[in-house]
Formats: C-alpha cells, sequence, structure tokens
C-alpha cells in the first residue's frame, strides 16, 4: 500500500533494466544540493523504479522518456508513490515513478573540471577540483556515497 505521494526534481543519471529472475526497470535521479547563496554546489542521488505491473508498453514508453532526458542533461520533475514495501517481481525500489515531466530549457553550464592553479585545497584521491561560476569547489564523496562540495579559498583570496 502506499505510505507517501509525491515529487522529486533533478537530473535523470541511470535507468537500466535489471534482475536475476524478474526483470524490473530501475533508475536514479541526482537531486540538486542547494547552498545559502542559491547556487547548485552538489547531489544526492534518489533510486526508483517503474511499475512492474504496469503494460509492458508503458513501462518501456516510460524508460525511453527517462533516457531522452538523461542523454540531453534536462532537469525533469518526477511524480512518484512510496509503496510500504514492494515485492522482487514489482521493482527494487519502493519508489515508483508516475509520471515525468521535463522542465525548462536544456543549458548546460559551462563547467570546469580542472584544478584552478591559484587553489589551496586538501589532498583527497576521490576528489575534484572544479570551477563553478569563478568559484572554486572540491567535490567528493562521502561513505554514503552523497555528493559533497567545500568550497576552496585561492591565495589570492586567503591574502586579503
Amino acid at each position: 500500500w502506499k505510505v507517501s505521494e509525491g515529487d522529486r526534481v533533478g537530473m535523470v543519471n541511470k535507468i537500466s533494466r535489471n534482475g536475476y529472475f524478474w526483470d524490473t526497470f530501475e533508475g536514479q535521479i541526482a537531486l540538486e544540493g542547494i547552498s545559502s547563496s542559491g547556487s547548485s554546489i552538489g547531489a544526492n542521488v534518489w533510486d526508483f523504479a517503474i511499475d512492474n505491473y504496469w503494460p509492458q508498453e508503458k513501462q518501456d514508453a516510460i524508460a525511453n522518456q527517462l533516457r531522452e532526458v538523461m542523454d540531453s542533461g534536462q532537469k525533469v520533475k518526477i511524480h512518484y508513490q512510496e509503496m510500504a514495501c514492494t515485492l522482487p517481481w514489482r521493482s527494487g525500489s519502493n519508489h515508483l515513478i508516475q509520471s515525468i515531466e521535463p522542465i525548462g530549457s536544456i543549458e548546460k553550464a559551462a563547467v570546469s573540471a580542472e584544478r584552478p592553479a591559484n587553489a589551496n585545497y586538501r589532498q583527497n584521491p576521490n576528489g575534484t577540483a572544479a570551477t563553478i561560476d569563478g568559484r572554486h569547489y572540491l567535490l567528493w564523496h562521502d561513505s554514503n556515497g552523497y555528493l559533497k562540495a567545500d568550497v576552496l579559498t585561492t591565495k589570492q583570496n586567503s591574502n586579503k
């Protein structure tokens, strides 16, 4: 039975059909993290599934729509129902998507993943230095797999 219903907004980063005995469509969406300044700095991953009780044509249509928005990099709003539990032949997640709505136009931000020459940062083998809108960040994943961002200070700014 349904325990909650709602919407999630983000970018689809995975859609696959998997299962040992019962194939189900499973996916992930990257939910944006917003800093206090209003800029987007990171993402949390949210798992979902396409309800295997739907007719195969409807499952395929939604999976194809998810692949299209994933390939284009477009944000989507996913309407879902959270079930108390699902049986393995229905889905691998308790979050069953009901509909998908692309949001806005496709605009890819110019993001440099190169290490800024004048940035001080802590060494982290899993981290990536990035410049976003003129600000320097160290992006890394915590032990739970959540994307985290540390603001980097530049040598120029640290002397002020």
